[in-house]
């Protein structure tokens, strides 16, 4: 006997959903510099944006376990806001090498 998936009955919510379009667009854009078109995010679930990025295991393993969209969508969005801001991050420190150590005005 199979559990009754409740998905097709749930109503995704649109602001959940915005905001985890908007913070994959933001990562990718970031990452690639390729800036993806509202047709192109508008064709992406929870899953599908999350298939593109490399969380790691438990991450994934965690999504996996959501059966709610909505749930899955408020995760990537955390996800992807957490990978955006270890790109910052990384950028900062790469510039800052670059200028071995020495901060530059002007």
């Amino acid at each position: 006997m199979f559990l009754e998936d409740d998905e097709a009955e749930e109503l995704v919510d649109e602001e959940a959903q915005s905001e985890a379009r908007e913070a994959y667009a933001e990562l990718v854009e970031q990452a690639t510099d390729k800036e993806l078109t509202p047709e192109e995010l508008a064709e992406l679930s929870a899953y599908g944006m999350a298939a593109t990025v490399d969380f790691g295991l438990d991450a994934k393993q965690g999504l996996l376990d959501l059966r709610s969209e909505n749930a899955r969508l408020r995760l990537v969005t955390r996800l992807f806001r957490a990978a955006t801001k270890r790109l910052d991050f990384i950028e900062r420190a790469q510039a800052r090498a670059r200028s071995n150590g020495k901060v530059r005005f002007g």
